[in-house]
């Protein structure tokens, strides 16, 4: 931190001046030109008091909730990424070890009479394991969708919300 001294003026203002600017010539708000002594002769002037300086990046408000709000979409994502994992887990499930259990269980009388029910069109009722399981895949599949919806919305909202703070932060500034 660099030491500050009060330059006085005619008209009664005192500008701060530090040794930087030894030599130079300013202009006070009178409009009147000031020369900065030289190092010897800012040690003769008075010193500026120190003015604790505010931390440029402190944390308000505002951006505890943009935080917030991005921890929030960070949750949502790895909530829908973690759905859809246990969905295809459900999906691949279903498609094959299911089959290959009744498959494996039918005698080839039933599987022809199976294959030509395929063929026109199945009329029986499912299996209810396989309901079950087909229902838990479109639960699943529904949460990855909420999930993802979820987090598209509060990244957008933690988009706002920097752009928010920026807009904050240079109106303080300027």
């Amino acid at each position: 931190m660099t030491i500050k001294y009060l330059l006085p003026c005619a008209c009664g203002e005192r500008l701060a001046v530090d040794s930087t600017q030894a030599g130079l010539e300013l202009k006070c708000r009178c409009g009147a030109a000031l020369v900065v002594p030289t190092l010897r002769g800012l040690s003769q002037l008075e010193r500026a008091p120190d003015v604790p300086t505010a931390r440029a990046h402190a944390w308000g408000p505002r951006e505890g909730a943009v935080y917030f709000v991005a921890c929030l979409t960070v949750l949502a994502a790895l909530t829908a990424w973690y759905c859809h994992r246990e969905s295809g887990r459900h999906e691949m499930f279903i498609r094959h070890e299911v089959v290959r259990e009744i498959v494996g269980q039918m005698t080839p009388g039933n599987l022809m009479h199976d294959w030509r029910q395929f063929k026109s069109g199945i009329d029986k009722t499912p299996d209810p394991q396989v309901e079950a399981m087909t229902s838990t895949h479109r639960g699943w599949q529904t949460a990855t969708q909420v999930s993802t919806v979820a987090a598209v919305v509060l990244l957008l909202f933690t988009i706002a919300g920097l752009v928010w703070i920026g807009l904050a932060r240079q109106a303080v500034r300027g």
